[in-house]
């Protein structure tokens, strides 16, 4: 994702550097917002209709899971902690990759990836509750550990709360 920062820079999109505290609610459900966040540093969760879907981080996208055709969010998201966040406006980003070959590709595996993650959540649900908890904490480990006192840990913000409304 990483790349996908450098081309929006590269190509001058108009953004602006954002320092946000957590528990800010970046953009609601079902609500139209213009804005695409690009994180740079820290934690943000997932949610619809109340219920803890994910959780996105380092260089991961919030604001793009929906088709670029629809201005409804799918999703709450909302800071876990203090975030970097890169804000760009949405219309800027899908004219620049609606006008590149790749950004067609983008769109398109952008799609497949959302839908990917809808349907192994779905295979998820039908695990055994302990099968469930213990997946959703392997995730977490392998995307947010952090080394303490040379042992994999989690972040604070996640709390035992939010890992079991996750499974």
């Amino acid at each position: 994702m990483i790349i996908f920062l450098n081309t929006l820079l590269e190509n001058r999109i108009p953004y602006e550097k954002k320092i946000v505290p957590k528990q800010t609610i970046l953009i609601s459900e079902k609500e139209p917002d213009p804005s695409v966040y690009f994180i740079e540093s820290g934690i943000v969760s997932l949610e619809r209709d109340k219920q803890l879907i994910s959780f996105l981080g380092l260089n991961q996208i919030a604001g793009l899971s929906n088709t670029f055709i629809i201005d409804e969010s799918l999703y709450t998201f909302k800071t876990l902690e203090k975030c970097t966040l890169y804000v760009f406006k949405r219309e800027a980003i899908i004219e620049l990759l609606l006008s590149m070959q790749e950004g067609w590709i983008y769109l398109y595996m952008n799609h497949m990836n959302h839908n990917s993650f809808l349907v192994d959540k779905c295979l998820m649900m039908r695990e055994p509750s302990e099968m469930k908890l213990k997946h959703c904490l392997a995730e977490l480990l392998q995307k947010y550990a952090i080394m303490q006192d040379n042992v994999l840990a989690l972040p604070k913000c996640f709390t035992k709360k939010s890992c079991f409304k996750l499974c």
